[in-house]
């Protein structure tokens, strides 16, 4: 159970991170990306650099359980796949 909390801390981690580099958008480019103004942009880039981080995270750190599910699947694809080559 310790496992999944890890895992849980660090998505949200890369989340958090990715959109607090929104901050380095807001003062490369104030004019377009401001809170007084531009809110819904600043609020994209974060969503958009947010779901970035966490995808790579999900990448690199699948769910728990799931690396054993997806061995079962690599090795039913490989058999499967030789098997085809070996009748053709």
């Amino acid at each position: 159970m310790k496992t999944i909390y890890i895992w849980i801390y660090g998505m949200i981690s890369a989340a958090i991170g990715a959109a607090a580099n929104t901050v380095t958008v807001m003062i490369v480019a104030p004019e377009t990306f401001n809170i007084n103004e531009g809110l819904n942009k600043v609020l994209a880039v974060a969503g958009i650099a947010a779901l970035v981080a966490v995808c790579s995270y999900l990448k690199q750190s699948p769910l728990p359980g799931c690396k054993k599910q997806m061995m079962q699947t690599s090795e039913y694809t490989q058999t499967t796949t030789e098997t085809t080559q070996t009748e053709k």
